[in-house]
């Protein structure tokens, strides 16, 4: 589902990018400001860490590069359709986003009252058993979309769009499935829009109606939070809803980004390498690692940016970021401004404890707000340039869009293969895994599934499993990698996967035993298994 999201919105960007390149005055000059350049520096950044084999894998970083660069067009689209038409990106974005949470909103009120619309509703999405989520998959992320539609109310109201009574009506019932979703993130999102309304109510003119309105918008969502698990008593159903939910998730966060620190610490001058968070989770010691999930991200965009780069390029890299916000605050004259700049700031919230801006339809939108803010503004760009350097980077960007797609394509194909033939309802395939230009991770990942562990590998053989494994971790990874390492006479390496094996994602009983039982089996076919000493 992830995939074929961000395909989608990265073709509509796609698509989006090339008539406003064709649409604008021939003779207008498009501005390169310091946010797209430095996320082209980061497109260099990724490269030069394959090629010095700190990026094991070259669909890590043709994934990485492939959505960076991307970030910077849309960046660059933006600028170039604010400088063209002012506040028209700002309209599309917040047309979009309204449209968006309304019709997820109508999948989460679906999901909550349980009505099973029948196969007339094509996008029926069975319920979760609390935290209605909607067709995101994960109530955070709904939660953003709804905040980003609570805004757009307010804009398109701003812009006489929508009138007042309208925009009141539909702010409210996003505020409903803002307390459905029971996202803790919404409240530091809500605060911050009130605090940024009290700042600077003066400077930007902002009347008393916007301030009264906000503020009761607020008072309500906290009456529906309070509310809603007694309307599902009512309703005569056994309610899971919360008010207020714990603070225990917060402390796995502080605890995982303890641990990262830690890691960055020990390789602080370049980092893991980009998107490869989760090599900094496996410690030398496994019985001092975090078990409580795998952390293929931080939950933190700027310990992410740490990691991926080491101390000095990732303190810089965040320097720009909390550099362009301070001028940006500074910046803001008009209303407007203030409309768009939350548009951003509600993702970067949720950036700062989960991981939206890895999601194209949350990253690409994002970046042309960027781009229009960057022209709105009035920041300096650093040069100016016709429109062929941008539409050679688009004509790069759609190759290898294309690519991709087609790369996931035959993988997902493939999986489907696997599926049957673990049912026994396909022969076994002749290949581990299909051929693949971009996207070599999973080729990796479906190579580990179908191999045979037992069996003598190559030195070449258990590095692939190994980076596959730290990339991609799962217990049947985790298990095919011990085995491997065990089978190759490597007792030790084998025995420290055993231990992760049997402690991340905090494995059941249950399932340890089975794990165990599998290995014996096996060790009977393969002595060198029965060498490996199991904890107690």
């Amino acid at each position: 589902m992830d995939f074929y999201s961000d395909a989608w919105a990265a073709c509509a960007m796609w698509g989006l990018g090339a008539v406003v390149l064709w649409r604008i005055n021939k003779a207008q000059a498009v501005a390169w400001h310091v946010l797209p350049l430095a996320v082209l520096a980061c497109c260099v950044i990724v490269w030069a860490q394959y090629a010095a084999g700190l990026v094991e894998a070259r669909g890590v970083a043709w994934t990485s590069s492939l959505y960076l660069m991307g970030l910077a067009l849309t960046m660059l689209v933006g600028a170039a359709l604010e400088r063209w038409r002012p506040a028209q990106a700002a309209d599309f974005l917040f047309m979009a986003a309204l449209v968006g949470a309304l019709g997820s909103l109508l999948i989460q009120f679906q999901q909550w009252l349980q009505v099973d619309p029948g196969s007339a509703f094509w996008l029926f999405i069975p319920a979760p058993p609390e935290r209605f989520h909607a067709n995101l998959g994960q109530p955070n992320q709904l939660a953003s979309l709804l905040c980003l539609g609570v805004l757009a109310c307010a804009w398109l109201h701003q812009r006489s769009r929508l009138p007042g009574l309208v925009a009141w009506l539909l702010a409210v019932l996003l505020a409903v499935g803002l307390a459905l979703a029971e996202s803790r993130t919404t409240w530091l999102v809500v605060l911050l829009f009130l605090a940024m309304l009290a700042l600077f109510r003066k400077r930007l003119a902002i009347t008393r109606g916007v301030m009264v309105g906000a503020f009761t918008w607020t008072g309500m969502f906290a009456v529906f939070l309070v509310a809603l698990p007694h309307v599902d008593v009512w309703l005569g159903r056994a309610s899971q809803l919360r008010p207020v939910r714990s603070i225990s998730n917060l402390e796995l966060r502080l605890d995982v980004w303890m641990h990262l620190w830690e890691a960055v610490w020990s390789r602080p001058w370049f980092g893991f390498g980009w998107m490869q968070t989760s090599f900094a989770q496996f410690a030398p010691n496994p019985y001092d690692m975090v078990t409580a999930g795998t952390h293929r991200h931080a939950h933190n965009l700027l310990m992410d940016l740490l990691v991926f780069t080491g101390i000095p390029l990732g303190l810089a890299l965040c320097a720009v970021l909390v550099l362009w916000t301070v001028h940006a605050i500074r910046r803001m004259a008009q209303p407007e401004h203030l409309w768009m700049f939350l548009f951003v700031a509600a993702l970067g919230v949720h950036a700062m404890l989960e991981y939206p801006l890895y999601y194209a339809y949350f990253l690409l939108p994002c970046g042309l707000m960027l781009g229009a803010l960057n022209e709105a503004l009035r920041f300096k760009p650093v040069g100016q340039t016709g429109r062929w350097p941008i539409a050679i980077m688009m004509g790069v960007a759609g190759v290898g869009l294309a690519i991709t797609i087609h790369d996931y394509l035959r993988i997902e194909d493939d999986f489907f293969s696997l599926r049957f033939e673990r049912q026994q309802l396909a022969a076994p395939s002749d290949r581990l895994a299909p051929e693949v230009v971009s996207l070599t991770q999973l080729q990796d990942l479906m190579w580990l599934i179908r191999v045979n562990p037992g069996k003598a590998h190559s030195e070449q053989d258990l590095v692939r499993a190994s980076r596959t494994t730290k990339l991609l971790p799962s217990t049947i990874t985790l298990y095919k990698l011990a085995a491997m390492y065990a089978s190759a006479g490597k007792t030790q390496e084998a025995e420290y996967w055993v231990v992760v094996m049997t402690r991340l994602n905090q494995p059941s009983q249950n399932l340890v035993a089975e794990l165990r039982r599998q290995w014996d089996e096996q060790a009977a076919v393969y002595p060198e298994m029965a060498k490996v000493a199991w904890p107690k």
